[in-house]
């Protein structure tokens, strides 16, 4: 019991530790154009994976409020909606940029380690993982790209350069593209590092 404690928490430290030192390399947000494609799901998912949903939502919170920061300290055009302390033009951020950053991140957490809890008696460790990374990075980017609609869509659209009318088109596309390709990075590390782990724990 007391080992099983202490792997909790050096493991939960260490995904903290990963998820910081992404937030400050290229490695955990990937900029492209006004955009950033990101890695920070990833050590939320294997999180909630291996520890369960509670660690998984700590993690997402560390998340997000590292899309906080680094929007702050290295803002592009539409920084503002994840972050309340960016103007551009007339556009302020506020406290919606916030619940843009953090809560979509929390519940990345929550529904990775909550479909993966639920199959628990699932018999193929691969389907589980593969399941449990989808849902969580879909749940992540579906939130994020329709709070931004929902609360700063004619502003989004304008620092974009785009008419509000086409906004949803280019956020689906969005999903397609960024979206997709996050989900694919998610699945194949998560298979790689939670079955590598599986199998460690089952030898131990």
């Amino acid at each position: 019991m007391k080992n099983k404690k202490i792997f909790r928490m050096a493991f939960l430290a260490m995904m903290s530790a990963v998820l910081v030192i992404m937030m400050f390399t290229p490695l955990g947000y990937i900029p492209l154009g006004v955009l950033r494609i990101t890695t920070m799901h990833i050590p939320v998912l294997i999180t909630a994976m291996v520890l369960g949903k509670k660690e998984g939502m700590m993690m997402g919170a560390l998340f997000g409020i590292s899309s906080v920061i680094i929007n702050t300290l290295q803002p592009t055009l539409t920084s503002f909606v994840f972050s309340p302390f960016i103007t551009v033009g007339t556009v302020n951020g506020n406290g919606y940029s916030l619940i843009i950053a953090v809560l979509p991140r929390i519940l990345l957490g929550w529904s990775s380690g909550m479909i993966y809890e639920r199959l628990a008696l699932y018999k193929n460790e691969t389907s589980r993982i593969i399941l449990s990374a989808f849902v969580g990075t879909l749940t992540n980017t579906l939130l994020v790209l329709g709070g931004i609609y929902l609360f700063f869509g004619s502003a989004y659209a304008t620092v974009r350069g785009i008419e509000y009318s086409t906004l949803l088109t280019v956020l689906l596309t969005t999903i397609l593209t960024n979206g997709i390709l996050e989900i694919l990075l998610a699945l194949v590390v998560c298979l790689a590092v939670v079955k590598a782990l599986q199998t460690r724990k089952l030898k131990s």
